[in-house]
Order: C-alpha cells, then sequence, then structure tokens
C-alpha cells in the first residue's frame, strides 16, 4: 500500500451519509458512501492549490494554468480512459477550459484520444 494521500469531493449530504455509516459501525454502508468519491490520489485537488496561494507575493505566486494543466494529466494517470465531461467535473473546470487544455495536451503528444470511444487516455 502507497502513503499518498487521498482527496475525496464530497457534499454536505454526503458527508452527513458517512458520519452516520461511521458512527452506526456499518462498514459496508461507509464504504459503499466513499465508493467512486476519489478525486485523485497524492495531488491535491485545485481548491487545496488555491488555498496555498493565498497570501503569496506577485514574485512568489506560480501558474495556476500550469497547475491545472498537470492536474489533467494526474487524472488520467491511473490507466483509465476518460470523457472530457468527466475530466471537466473532477476538476472543477468549465468544459470549454477543459477542451482548451485537452487540446494544447494533445497537440504537445502528452494525450490521446480514441477517434472510436472519443475517450482521452495519456499518451502511449
Amino acid at each position: 500500500m502507497d502513503d499518498l494521500p487521498v482527496y475525496l469531493r464530497l457534499t454536505a449530504e454526503q458527508v452527513e451519509s458517512i458520519v452516520r455509516a461511521a458512527q452506526g459501525g456499518d462498514a459496508a454502508s461507509l464504504a459503499a458512501s466513499l465508493s467512486g468519491r476519489v478525486v485523485r490520489r497524492g495531488i491535491p485537488p485545485i481548491e487545496v492549490w488555491e488555498e496555498r496561494a493565498q497570501g503569496e507575493t506577485v514574485e512568489s505566486r506560480f501558474s495556476f494554468s500550469l497547475v491545472r494543466g498537470l492536474l489533467l494529466l494526474a487524472a488520467l494517470a491511473d490507466g483509465q480512459p476518460a470523457r472530457l465531461t468527466d475530466l471537466a467535473a473532477e476538476l472543477n473546470l468549465s468544459p470549454g477550459t477543459a477542451r482548451t487544455y485537452v487540446r494544447t495536451l494533445l497537440m504537445a503528444g502528452l494525450v490521446e484520444q480514441d477517434k472510436g470511444t472519443r475517450l482521452y487516455r495519456l499518451a502511449g
């Protein structure tokens, strides 16, 4: 097992459901509540990066655009092909913004698209 942190994106209702399952000692219900909620392993979501940047001076700021592109690559790093809309939702980007990043990564040869399924994956 690796030591990478796991980040989850949950609504308030989902958190309540998970807490109820944990308090009741119902492991199956708890596992079901968490199933499919992992945003990504080891790489914080964009909100964490934005929080880290608060209070930074102009000279020490970093590129959110680069972070978003890297997060997109990380979202594809599990080897599972993904739809553009799923990538956009996972990264909290508009579909248009996600499309711009994906097209740039396609042109750079870092991402490829299956012509039949139209799913994206890391270039191999």
